[in-house]
């Protein structure tokens, strides 16, 4: 075994440890969560009831949420893929509900509020087709002012990856200009347990968060040759059994500070 190597087990070892308890499940101790929300919404025209709910989320303690369409600031989906000349990797998801909760007392009364379960539930239930929710902690800072561009990627990996090989990658990509990115596990049933809530994260385990400048930044992190070295690292181990093995989302980041 290379000193490579050995140094990428060892890196692996002391994420699996930060992570999770003797258990094996994740430490759910006080943290910041990311709380990424995708939906399928093929017939959605007007989404104003649902920013007006959105507003009712962002008085509640604690919490800051957005909820967009897939795109940039000033184009749609098409036209925003077309400047990436990147290919539609969202398998239909249309929507973005982004949630940042200070900790998880927080997200479990956001998500128990009459806000949530009653006006929220209201709006979307006509509309939705599909649903993906996926919970880990938020390692990289949200300020539209420095970036933009919110990239978040959900995969399905198999255990066979190895986690420190990967963070390596995602430290080469917080070297690029114009972008800070950040790699978490989904964090778990026990997690899922303390906020009160059903898993529907439909068996993606990771999430790769990336915030970009503009969409010139993201452009170039897409087609660098840092984020071929990832794709050529994470490609073996991705598992396909459920379905597209990642969901590739593009939104404007619009959290207020």
């Amino acid at each position: 075994m290379s000193g490579w190597q050995q140094w990428s087990q060892q890196v692996a070892a002391s994420i699996r440890a930060a992570y999770r308890d003797e258990t094996g499940q994740i430490n759910p101790a006080s943290m910041t969560i990311q709380h990424t929300v995708l939906f399928k919404f093929p017939e959605l025209k007007d989404d104003a009831p649902l920013q007006a709910v959105v507003e009712q989320f962002n008085a509640l303690e604690g919490i800051k949420v957005q909820f967009t369409a897939h795109g940039t600031a000033t184009q749609n989906k098409k036209d925003a893929l077309e400047t990436l000349n990147w290919p539609d990797k969202t398998d239909g998801y249309t929507h973005c509900l982004f949630v940042v909760a200070e900790d998880p007392e927080a997200l479990k009364n956001y998500l128990h509020s009459d806000a949530h379960l009653k006006d929220w539930m209201a709006v979307v239930k006509p509309h939705i087709k599909g649903i993906v929710v996926f919970d880990s902690r938020l390692k990289v800072p949200l300020d539209p002012a420095t970036h933009a561009q919110l990239h978040p990627v959900l995969f399905r990996l198999k255990d066979s990856v190895n986690a420190g090989e990967l963070q390596l990658h995602v430290e080469k990509f917080n070297q690029l200009d114009g972008i800070r990115a950040s790699l978490e596990p989904f964090l778990g049933q026990k997690f899922l347990d303390l906020v009160s809530w059903p898993d529907k994260s439909e068996g993606f385990n990771w999430c790769l968060t990336v915030l970009a400048r503009d969409a010139d930044a993201l452009k170039n992190y897409l087609h660098s040759p840092e984020h071929k070295a990832w794709a050529a690292s994470a490609g073996p181990h991705v598992d396909a059994s459920r379905g597209p093995p990642l969901l590739v989302f593009d939104v404007p980041l619009r959290l207020k500070r």
